[in-house]
């Protein structure tokens, strides 16, 4: 029986003036902050650096075509984009497995099938998104197509699906640094030039050190094939 590893990456991290997303007044838009001991702290929220990493991963996935990634579209694999050949073929036989199981007819119970066992982690993720009541083979069709095109997914995988939860998360970042009041216009996008008073301020960090925590928990054996 092997072990399983959480792992827990430190990351540090040496970077320009940013801004993330705070508070509004007038003309002005804040850096969001923590308060700590009193103390007005800039942060980097947990979710804003997931969904940076999140698109980086997404681009290296869909670029060297590993798993089912090529599909992978607003966090879904829509039907039209369902053609990665072994994970149809791995649909198939999860299904045709458990008809052979409860027989062919138009609707299954929900409740017969967890006393079905299959040698695929799928099935497990199946199982646990079916209820317990009548299900047709359609409705069944498509939890299955969805679970193994999620599951054989690196994107949907590290960070979560609509089926199965996350195996990554991400701290939040508290930022020790300066921060500033800087002026900006509103550029016209027709005419790529300035809009008439149409000026407005940010407040930026100028940071010293950006440091992140990140923890990768155990995921199970699933292979990719051969990354290019």
């Amino acid at each position: 029986m092997t072990d399983k590893v959480i792992r827990l990456f430190k990351l540090s991290f040496k970077g320009d003036s940013f801004r993330v997303g705070g508070e509004r007044e007038g003309s002005t838009v804040y850096q969001l902050k923590y308060t700590v001991k009193g103390r007005e702290i800039p942060v980097i929220p947990s979710s804003s650096w997931k969904g940076v990493f999140k698109r980086i991963s997404e681009g290296i996935a869909k670029g060297k075509g590993i798993g089912t990634a090529s599909s992978h579209n607003n966090d879904d694999h829509p039907k039209e984009k369902r053609n990665n050949e072994e994970a149809n073929k791995r649909v198939q036989s999860i299904l045709e497995h458990v008809k052979s199981e409860v027989g062919k007819g138009t609707k299954v119970k929900g409740t017969q099938l967890k006393g079905i066992d299959i040698d695929d982690e799928v099935w497990t993720i199946v199982r646990s998104n079916v209820s317990a009541d009548d299900v047709t083979w359609e409705d069944l069709e498509e939890i299955t197509t969805r679970a193994v095109y999620y599951y054989m997914c690196p994107v949907d995988r590290l960070y979560g699906s609509k089926l199965f939860a996350s195996s990554i998360s991400f701290s939040d970042s508290l930022v020790e640094g300066n921060t500033s009041i800087q002026p900006h216009v509103v550029l016209d996008r027709n005419f790529g030039a300035q809009k008439e008073k149409r000026l407005f301020e940010e407040e930026v960090v100028e940071p010293s050190n950006i440091t992140l925590k990140v923890v990768l928990r155990p995921e199970g054996d699933v292979n990719y094939g051969d990354i290019p």
